[in-house]
């Protein structure tokens, strides 16, 4: 799978991630970068937060409706900053991703990228892995992010779930 997630993130000019939620947080396991782009690489183990993140998002999205108020509920108590600086790109993602087939993330959570995230039907143990694309902010706009990035990242997530099954 690495080839074609390396083929999408230089073609966007951006990175593409996998990684799982643990607890609140989204823990990274694969990512393949532009060689020439500007985003730092998120390494093996890198520890975002699953509001503040596409692929968290997406995650988020495959709960049902009572698991992600239990989700909410706790990230307002237990992470009030990231809860207010996220909530609203996160309701958006989630009220949308039955649409669009992906969750977006415009830089709402501070470093200038902008991200689509996907979850796989691909079982990591007990959760799912999910899929991130991230772009640099000043590069993309935003309605390349909805019409071409968050597709391409859909049909990359297809193929790994399509291989998955195979094996």
């Amino acid at each position: 799978l690495r080839l074609p997630m390396q083929a999408l993130a230089d073609q966007v000019q951006g990175a593409v991630s996998v990684g799982v939620v643990m607890d609140m947080d989204v823990v990274y396991v694969e990512t393949c970068t532009y060689q020439d782009g500007t985003l730092k690489r998120p390494g093996v183990g890198a520890v975002r937060g699953v509001l503040e993140t596409a692929m968290g998002r997406a995650g988020l999205a495959q709960l049902k409706a009572a698991e992600q108020g239990q989700f909410l509920r706790r990230a307002r108590r237990d992470r009030p900053q990231e809860y207010a600086r996220c909530i609203d790109a996160a309701r958006e993602s989630l009220e949308h991703y039955g649409s669009r087939g992906f969750a977006v993330n415009l830089g709402d959570s501070g470093f200038g990228v902008l991200a689509v995230g996907v979850a796989s039907r691909i079982a990591y143990g007990p959760r799912r892995l999910l899929f991130n694309c991230a772009v640099p902010g000043l590069q993309v706009r935003g309605k390349d992010l909805l019409q071409k990035t968050g597709p391409g990242l859909v049909q990359l997530v297809g193929l790994a779930d399509r291989l998955s099954v195979s094996r």
